[in-house]
C-alpha cells in the first residue's frame, strides 16, 4: 500500500538483562493506496515476555474495543474472546473483512487484528 503510519505502545518494560527480557509491544498501522481514506487499519502485540503476557492481553483487548469505536464500526461478535484465547479467526461484516492473527514466535507470541475495508470507490 502507498500511505502508512506506525505508532508504538511499550506494555511491559524490557532490561533485556536475560533471556526472555524483552519489553512486550503494541503498535498499530494504518495504510492505504489513496490519501483520502484508509483502507486498513492493523492493531498488533508482540509478546514475547510470556510471564508478563497478561497485562499485554488486557491492553491489546482495550484498545480493540477503542479502535472499533473510533472507527465508529461494530465490532465483530465473538472477537474479544478469540483474543482472550489467542486463537486466529475471521469475521465477515458489511465494511469489509476482521481478522485476528496468533502467530508464534522463537520466544513468545503475537496477535493481530487486521480490519480490511470491503471495496469501495474513491
Amino acid at each position: 500500500m502507498g500511505y502508512g503510519c506506525l505508532a508504538e505502545l511499550e506494555v511491559t518494560p524490557g532490561g533485556y538483562t536475560y533471556v526472555g527480557d524483552v519489553p512486550n509491544m503494541i503498535n498499530h498501522y494504518a495504510q492505504s493506496d489513496v490519501r483520502e481514506r484508509v483502507e486498513r487499519f492493523q492493531l498488533n502485540a508482540s509478546i514475547y515476555n510470556e510471564q508478563r503476557g497478561l497485562p499485554v492481553v488486557s491492553r491489546f483487548k482495550e484498545l480493540t474495543r477503542t479502535l472499533f469505536a473510533r472507527l465508529d464500526l461494530e465490532m465483530p461478535e465473538g472477537l474479544l474472546a478469540a483474543i482472550e484465547r489467542g486463537q486466529s479467526e475471521t469475521f465477515y461484516t458489511d465494511y469489509g473483512t476482521v481478522t485476528l492473527t496468533r502467530e508464534a514466535y522463537n520466544m513468545g507470541h503475537g496477535l493481530s487484528v487486521d480490519v480490511e475495508a470491503a471495496s469501495a470507490s474513491p
